[in-house]
């Protein structure tokens, strides 16, 4: 568990140098990726979800690597619709990996008989999902996009929380 939280960390933390049309990424998305699979690896004989959002995981990676090197060579903005819809598309990839992790939470307290924080992660996921989606669609109305971008920054920080007492309830089973 430990690996997928460091990884989902390293996910919602969007760090980047501009430079001209090229973008760096201090904390590169395909890192965090990487250390999901590897948490999901470790996890697998928990839940079947924990092995259903591995095979996803493992897309992100791909994904990330190349849309990494896009914005490293600065063809990202060149090709700023495909990339929209491209980000459009991983978003919704992305939130189908947490849900499955989350669903192998809850599968996991069961199991276990303990309290791992599902509940309170599901809730939280649920908006956090619909303002992620909403900050995309949003796009169009800079203004609105706005608001749906630092709720959802809100939310992200209150999931994260969350998913650290998680992390350490399940260090103790």
């Amino acid at each position: 568990m430990n690996h997928v939280f460091w990884g989902l960390l390293l996910i919602f933390l969007n760090f980047n140098i501009t430079i001209g049309d090229s973008m760096i990424g201090i904390l590169p998305d395909f890192a965090g990726f990487i250390l999901i699979v590897l948490g999901l690896k470790e996890l697998v004989e928990e839940s079947a979800f924990f092995t259903k959002a591995i095979l996803f995981a493992k897309g992100m990676v791909v994904y990330s690597i190349i849309f990494y090197s896009l914005d490293l060579f600065g063809l990202a903005r060149t090709l700023s619709w495909f990339t929209t819809f491209a980000g459009i598309i991983a978003t919704i990839v992305s939130l189908y990996i947490s849900y499955n992790i989350i669903q192998g939470i809850l599968d996991v307290e069961g199991k276990y008989s303990v309290d791992l924080n599902g509940e309170n992660l599901l809730r939280l996921w649920k908006p956090l999902a619909v303002l992620e989606l909403l900050a995309y669609v949003s796009l169009l109305m800079p203004m609105l996009a706005v608001v749906f971008i630092v709720a959802s920054f809100v939310l992200t920080i209150m999931f994260m929380v969350c998913f650290y007492t998680t992390k350490n309830n399940y260090m103790q089973i």
